[in-house]
């Protein structure tokens, strides 16, 4: 299997993951990562070209990936990001 496609495949099973665990905007996030993700953004390509093992067994990257945004909103370095996050709410089309 192509490596972006493990890496896109990966955050999907994350996301059913945090479904069923309730955790609903993480599933929202990880979702839509896989679908977004490109090699356009320097995060992008780091993430689809993943050496490692993108699974929750593995490196757990999709959950690493909603763990360093949510560090940014936690430190307050980016307001637009926040302005995203619970308790906000927000249209997938500004996430």
């Amino acid at each position: 299997m192509e490596t972006a496609e493990a890496v896109r495949q990966s955050f999907q099973r994350q996301a059913k993951a945090c479904d069923d665990l309730g955790s609903p905007f993480t599933a929202r996030l990880c979702r839509m990562a896989a679908e977004r993700l490109n090699d356009e953004t320097a995060v992008g390509r780091h993430l689809l070209l993943w050496q490692g093992d993108p699974t929750g067994t593995g490196d757990a990257l999709a959950l690493r990936f909603a763990g360093s945004l949510h560090a940014v909103v936690r430190s307050g370095q980016d307001s637009d990001l926040a302005a995203a996050y619970p308790p906000n709410n927000t249209s997938d089309e500004n996430l």
